[in-house]
């Protein structure tokens, strides 16, 4: 018998939630109102009405994607992040405004 020994893997990107499609957290703790993942309308994602040819709507930006995407600019994975603070950021005060 051999047994292969993997590292964990970390996950790529944060949790959404089925039921609100906010980030970082789940659906079994979500007590908010539903919205739909595909038009953004204030029903879960299963009772959209909106027909299959209609282009959908991103809860986050309102752009023509599903709340979903990962390449929604308003997904957490996507957002600039900064490994170091600039020189002399703490100087002048006009750096930090």
């Amino acid at each position: 018998m051999r047994v292969t020994i993997e590292s964990l893997r970390k996950k790529q990107s944060p949790g959404q939630c089925y039921n609100c499609q906010e980030f970082f957290h789940h659906s079994r703790l979500c007590t908010r109102n539903p919205r739909c993942m595909k038009c953004a309308g204030p029903h879960r994602s299963r009772e959209c009405p909106k027909p299959k040819d209609t282009p959908p709507k991103c809860l986050h930006c309102n752009g023509p994607h599903t709340a979903n995407f990962t390449g929604c600019p308003k997904n957490p994975v996507n957002r600039r992040t900064f490994s170091e603070a600039p020189e002399n950021a703490w100087a002048d005060p006009a750096i930090i405004a």
